[in-house]
């Protein structure tokens, strides 16, 4: 298959500039009923003329310690509610008391139909997400100001040609870039999309119950396909229709084969009937957010540090082979590796600790294959750290001084020694 989860997961690191003809459709002539042939100057101004100063100063940039992307307050209650895309917050600070997740939240003010950048933030805590729809609703920690406008959901989703435009906040673009598209399509991913079908159709008859039982398996959802072209950082932006009213979320965009532009791809957004069904239920508290011991990693290896034949360290790396994360399996109970068809699940580690970005580290001190203590840096100087702890299924957390790695947080001695011998770095 051509198209796969990893291909339109969170946005990838090429630009695509906007098509050259985009102009030539805005183009109008028109013949005079008399006299010589002549071109009139007049030219539609198209939606986003309109739709920008309606919507831009509605939309905002968010930012975590590792990156970027953009949300929009939503015309709801206060006007303290932002949505935007999971995997915008993935990395989001940890607020120790609360135990959840926290982001900066960055608006801007319009300006003779300019937007502008205001000096100040405002902190927003992840109250509910959802990674099958890859959407997050946060809230704001004070209101905004007040020239902040909302965003409202649409009556009704767009149609394939059908108008619309884009706005966000793209890295290798400026801030409030607006980009006017149509509709391609609309459908349910990953079943409606052709590479998949025909997969499914090509596979032969022995194979084909497995390719269809395969297919069951991915997480579904209703996505919408236009012709807007965004840019990473344009992640959770929203699609607006004529109204300047909510359609879709921006989420990604197919990673291109080479480096070269290609205008013959789609940007991909969340389907407003998906958007409707996540706004349903608010809950009272936020969700408890707990960072994850797997880090997005492009590559890993196995290391035998002992070398008693049996691998102990699983080491993930980045694209330039750099160290993202080190998960230790100190008792070396886990099935030998095989690198070719790696299983995470069968790697039975018990601390994981991660050397990119914010240092921290993932203790399963019972050994019971249940992570429940994690220690991040919160404050490098002086130093300080966060630590969360794990309870009757909820999560506490506090600041103290201690280190980061500390093997006396095993219950076991065996496990105490192990973590001096393997998890020292120097």
């Amino acid at each position: 298959m051509s198209l796969t989860q990893r291909d339109i997961a969170a946005m990838p690191g090429e630009t695509f500039p906007a098509s050259g003809t985009q102009m030539l459709r805005t183009a109008k002539f028109q013949l005079p009923s008399q006299g010589d042939l002549d071109v009139s100057t007049e030219f539609p101004r198209g939606i986003g003329l309109d739709v920008y100063p309606q919507a831009a100063p509605a939309i905002v940039l968010i930012r975590t310690p590792f990156g970027s992307g953009t949300g929009f307050i939503l015309e709801k209650d206060n006007r303290r509610w932002v949505l935007t895309n999971n995997h915008v917050v993935e990395d989001a600070t940890v607020d120790m008391q609360a135990v959840a997740g926290v982001v900066e939240v960055r608006f801007g003010q319009l300006n003779d139909g300019e937007m502008r950048l205001s000096p100040d933030s405002i902190e927003a805590v992840i109250f509910k997400t959802d990674e099958r729809r890859d959407l997050a609703l946060l809230q704001l920690k004070k209101p905004l100001p007040k020239l902040a406008c909302g965003i409202s959901l649409a009556e009704k989703s767009l149609k394939p040609g059908e108008d619309c435009v884009a706005i966000g906040h793209p890295t290798r673009g400026a801030l409030w870039t607006l980009r006017t598209g149509t509709i391609s399509a609309t459908g349910l991913f990953p079943q409606d999309f052709t590479d998949i079908v025909l997969e499914t159709i090509r596979a032969k008859a022995e194979r084909k119950d497995s390719v269809i039982k395969a297919l069951q398996q991915i997480p579904s959802r209703n996505v919408v396909l236009s012709t807007c072209g965004v840019n990473p950082g344009d992640s959770g932006g929203p699609l607006l229709n004529a109204k300047a009213e909510l359609v879709a979320v921006t989420f990604a965009t197919p990673s291109p084969a080479g480096s070269g532009l290609d205008l013959n791809r789609f940007t991909y957004h969340v389907h407003l009937s998906e958007v409707r069904d996540f706004l349903k239920e608010i809950p009272q508290t936020p969700v408890q957010r707990v960072p994850d011991p797997w880090p997005a990693a492009v590559k890993f290896k196995f290391v035998d540090q002992d070398k008693n034949g049996r691998p102990e360290t699983l080491v993930q790396l980045d694209a330039d082979n750099q160290p993202i994360a080190f998960l230790f399996d100190l008792d070396q109970d886990s099935p030998s590796p095989k690198e070719k068809d790696f299983d995470r699940s069968h790697w039975d580690w018990e601390l994981s600790v991660h050397v990119a970005g914010t240092p921290q580290a993932f203790y399963d001190t019972d050994n019971d294959g249940q992570f429940d203590r994690v220690r991040i840096v919160v404050k490098a100087e002086p130093m300080e750290i966060g630590e969360l702890t794990l309870k009757e299924k909820s999560w506490s957390g506090r600041r103290l001084t201690s280190p980061v790695i500390d093997p006396s947080l095993f219950k076991s001695l065996e496990l105490q020694k192990l973590a001096k011998q393997f998890a020292s770095f120097k």
